[in-house]
Order: C-alpha cells, then structure tokens, then sequence
C-alpha cells in the first residue's frame, strides 16, 4: 500500500504527531505557514510516492461553540474564491466513527485563507460569507494538489483561537518561513506592545489543548487507513 503523507504547517504540531513519521506507511512533511509552501510540500510528498494527504494542524473558530481543543474533522473545504473541495467520504466516516466518544469533534466546512483573521469580527464575517465553522490557511491547497493528481485527501485540524478571540500582534513574530517558533522576536515584540501578554497567555494554552488533541486523534486513528474502512 501506497504511503499517505501528512502536511503540518508548524513546529507544535509537527511535534505533537512526531511519533507518526515513518510508522505504519505514513509520511510527515512540515511546510511552513502558507498555501504556497503548503501545496509544494504536498507535490513532494506525491513526488515521494504518497498515494493520499492529510493536512493536519490547528485552526481558528469561525462560529461561536468551538472550544480550544475541538477536533474538527471537516467535510468540506472551501477557498475566498469558493473553490471547493470534498474530503474522501469513506476515510473520513471511518475515522469519525472510531474516534467517536474519544475526543471532541465536530463537523463542517473549513475556509482556507490566504491570511490570518486575527480578530473575532474578521471570523464571524469570514464564517457568514463563506458558512464555514473554521479557518486555516494550508487545507485548501492541500485539497487542490490531492484533487490535481486524482487522490483522496483528508483534514484534520484542532481549534486553538475560538471565534471571539482575538490573535495579538506579537504572535505573528512567533513563527518563521519553516513553521519553527521565534521565541526571540516575541520578547521585543511584547517589550514595545505589553498589553498583549494576556491575548498571547490565552492563545498559548489554547494552542496547546489543540496540539494535544490531535496527537490523541492520530494516536487513535492511526490505522484508519484509504481504502480499509476500520482499523
């Protein structure tokens, strides 16, 4: 059986499905924040002979309800543009119903953005317009290069901003072009703007009740294979 790569955009969540790389025919690629960088990785891992994707990460609430730390097993994902993309129905259902009582999850349609809406009036228009309950910015370009190439893809993504919060300033510092933390950068930042200590704390914490959801979605999940239908 083909391998099935996985594309994470971020250090956290590089690390929080770690384990996963090279493991029962899986694939682990970190491309950096980004649809551009996110759809390369994913033509090299279909260069590398992966025969399925999954984009795999957090993601930001675009409707009231999510918690920090919900998986959102979407079925859907759709672009500013309204492009749109259907997850494989088969993968997706099998997963949901071995990870059901498991974890907290919920289901629906995810925007890909090419930015981050870092403000809770940014999300809930970007939710009414686009009726989607989440946001990231790398599912939809994974979604087009899988659909490119004829091949099934999957999202999994965890909620680490809830709709009514807001992403400080300082948190843009925190990450390079590879996904990888620049703790440096977020000190000068909070020097010249301290009032968003409080917004980074939250967003910190929140960050990590969604990282720790998906290394538990992954972990159960693992053998939720295309094409298997059960573990």
């Amino acid at each position: 059986m083909r391998p099935i790569g996985i594309i994470t955009a971020l250090a956290d969540e590089t690390a929080a499905l770690r384990g996963l790389d090279g493991r029962d025919g899986y694939v682990l690629r970190q491309s950096g924040p980004g649809p551009e960088r996110a759809a390369a990785a994913a033509r090299g891992l279909l260069e590398t002979g992966c025969g399925a994707l999954i984009s795999a990460g957090i993601c930001g609430g675009l409707r009231n309800g999510l918690a920090p730390g919900t998986l959102v097993l979407a079925h859907r994902v759709r672009d500013a543009a309204g492009n749109g993309w259907t997850v494989d129905r088969a993968w997706r259902a099998a997963l949901a119903e071995h990870l059901g009582g498991r974890l907290s999850m919920a289901s629906g349609v995810l925007l890909g953005s090419d930015r981050v809406l870092a403000t809770p009036r940014e999300k809930a228009e970007a939710g009414r317009i686009h009726d989607a309950m989440a946001v990231d910015m790398e599912s939809h370009a994974v979604a087009a290069v899988a659909a490119e190439a004829g091949l099934p893809f999957l999202v999994l993504r965890a909620v680490s901003d809830p709709a009514r919060t807001h992403i400080p300033r300082v948190a843009f510092r925190g990450v390079d072009r590879a996904g990888n933390r620049r703790p440096g950068r977020v000190a000068k930042g909070l020097l010249k703007h301290p009032g968003d200590l409080p917004d980074l704390v939250r967003l910190a914490f929140n960050t990590g009740r969604a990282t720790r959801t998906l290394g538990r979605a992954v972990t159960f999940g693992a053998r939720i294979r295309f094409g298997l239908g059960q573990d």
